[in-house]
């Protein structure tokens, strides 16, 4: 209650806000409407207990006044300015090197916890190999399934004996389209990855971006599990595939539910998954793509493990109606006249390098040469990640194309994925379109 007043200053005494802490061990929230998943945003930081003395005591403040970028503000700037609540604490920390966590001898269950010290190794990427002679060396415990790494396993015979595929968990990562692209280079610089295109290229893309068929034709061409199968290996290319944002599992009918599609009032019955009631929203809807298959996963049903999306003859047909619509507003696209989009990937990691070709092949081959895609040279992740995602603004944005980005779910509803969409700077992702 009142929480969205205080943040922006509407209520500026605390007190009248939902939240009160009772006595040492207690805390109670009001809520100002019932909210059938509370309970799971409990786990998100943002509600861990913390000690106002000792954040105040480093430069910290609440609602409107909170600036992270004062010069008295050190909260969470170092290990030693943080308020440890969890297992581990922070105790070594070396940029592009290592974390190191050790346990927390004041944790509420200390005796529970097994593992005294985790050290988190960073890997830039650059050798394709490199985590997996640090796993036979010992270095590090496990190592990620990549295409090179596969192989080398296999051929190890490590393989059979030690390899484990999990199902795709809930984090989602997916292409954004830049539909208001100002920026030709990265933001923090000004120099890196410049892109190839001239200013009348970079008019006539900002007009096609714009268009809805333009963009189901890039959706459609793409085949993602081309482009997966560079990063692990053909036979392992389904395994993390998702056809929509919010897995198809996230959530299901706690009850019967009467909704509307389209004029038709449409019931589901209690047990259905999230991903059925969006099957039938794109049926009604006409879209020819598969967020729910009742026949995936050996007719058990699911969102996940195949390409719903990707379809030739799909994209064509798209293509073929953006490219009329568009004429009609002075952009006249065809293999000889065509648009350029530019998609930045980091030439330092391997198998990065070949899934932006896979991309462009997939787009280009697709389509005729209708588009063509630029191969925009980031260098390494943090160029790559300067070009599509650490942006404030997106009008920062420095790609057509922007594969960096992924959300995982903060609390147990749809809204936790969707929220990130909101206009007007209230969703987090929506500079990946290039907007807010």
């Amino acid at each position: 209650m009142n929480a969205s007043e205080y943040i922006s200053g509407e209520v500026t005494d605390f007190a009248e806000v939902g939240v009160e802490a009772v006595d040492d061990y207690t805390l109670v929230y009001t809520l100002e409407a019932p909210c059938s998943y509370f309970l799971t945003m409990l786990g998100y930081n943002v509600f861990a207990p913390m000690s106002r003395t000792y954040y105040e005591s480093q430069g910290g403040k609440f609602g409107m006044e909170y600036d992270s970028s004062a010069a008295d503000y050190n909260y969470g700037k170092s290990a030693d300015t943080i308020a440890y609540c969890g297992p581990y604490l922070v105790t070594g920390h070396t940029e592009q090197n290592s974390i190191v966590f050790s346990a927390n001898p004041t944790y509420w269950n200390a005796d529970a916890v097994n593992i005294q010290t985790l050290t988190w190794k960073y890997d830039d990427g650059s050798d394709p190999t490199k985590l997996y002679n640090d796993f036979l060396n010992g270095t590090v415990d496990a190592v990620g399934l990549t295409s090179s790494i596969l192989e080398l396993a296999k051929s190890d015979g490590y393989f059979d004996d030690y390899a484990s595929v999990s199902g795709t968990d809930a984090t989602t990562f997916f292409n954004m389209y830049n539909l208001n692209r100002v920026a030709l280079v990265n933001f923090n610089d000004g120099t890196t990855a410049p892109s190839p295109k001239t200013e009348e290229e970079l008019e006539r893309s900002n007009v096609a971006m714009k268009n809805v068929h333009f963009r189901r034709a890039l959706s459609y061409a793409t085949d993602r599990a081309s482009m997966m199968a560079q990063v692990r290996g053909d036979e392992l290319k389904y395994t993390n595939m998702r056809n929509s944002y919010t897995p198809w599992n996230f959530v299901s009918l706690e009850e019967d539910v009467t909704i509307d599609i389209n004029g038709e009032a449409t019931t589901f019955a209690a047990g259905t998954y999230y991903g059925v009631i969006m099957q039938a929203q794109l049926d009604a809807d006409g879209i020819p793509m598969n967020v729910y298959d009742a026949t995936a996963d050996d007719g058990n049903g699911s969102g996940d493990g195949y390409d719903g999306i990707y379809n030739v003859d799909n994209a064509v047909a798209e293509m073929a109606t953006a490219v009329e619509e568009l004429a009609a507003e002075g952009v006249d696209i065809s293999a000889e006249n065509p648009i350029y989009l530019d998609l930045v990937y980091p030439s330092q990691v391997e198998a990065y390098t070949n899934r932006a070709n896979a991309f462009k092949q997939s787009i280009e081959g697709a389509l005729d040469g209708q588009i063509i895609i630029n191969m925009v040279d980031g260098s390494d992740y943090s160029g790559w990640y300067y070009a599509n995602y650490y942006n404030t603004y997106g009008y920062e944005q420095n790609s057509d194309i922007n594969d960096t980005t992924g959300w995982g779910p903060d609390y147990g509803d749809p809204s936790t994925y969707l929220d990130t969409l909101l206009p007007d700077y209230a969703g987090y992702m929506t500079k990946g379109f290039g907007i807010f």
